[in-house]
């Protein structure tokens, strides 16, 4: 895991400073900065209007009762969008807005659940034959169990 991660740091500044040359040669370096600079701070103004939204979503659930775990998630994919939009370069700022969108966040959450669940009920013990043998189990509506009653009396 480490490796992959010293490959990445190792990478991203070699492409963006490719595609700084790149754009830099099509467009000039002045409208290159001004890009930049622009796309940093379009970024980070969405990133503080939608913050304020996730919060806002995330106290309303909390007064309904329920975890704001949908709102905590947006909020920790915001928080990575701003920082990709601070880091400059081209690729990391893509990203980044690509993360502010609804719909790619949505993907994000989908596909992370879909790796996640499974890797939590396999540290339980549990597989998807023995949910499936649990779920049939209470289909006659006994649940069986042991309980101990502790008086501190």
């Amino acid at each position: 895991m480490s490796g992959l991660f010293l490959f990445i740091l190792i990478l991203l500044p070699v492409i963006e400073i490719s595609l700084f040359i790149y754009v830099g040669g099509i467009i000039g370096p002045g409208v290159t900065i001004l890009l930049i600079v622009a796309s940093a701070m379009l970024g980070l103004s969405t990133m503080r209007r939608q913050g304020m939204t996730t919060l806002a979503s995330a106290q309303r659930a909390q007064a309904e009762g329920r975890a704001p775990v949908a709102e905590v998630g947006n909020g920790i994919v915001i928080l990575l969008a701003g920082l990709l939009l601070l880091i400059p370069g081209f690729l990391t700022d893509a990203i980044g807005l690509m993360l502010l969108l609804q719909p790619i966040r949505s993907l994000i959450f989908e596909t992370v659940l879909v790796l996640l669940v499974p890797a939590l009920f396999a540290g339980f013990g549990m597989t998807a034959n023995n949910m499936a043998a649990d779920v049939t189990d209470l289909e006659d509506g006994i649940i069986e169990g042991d309980y101990t009653i502790n008086d501190d009396d």
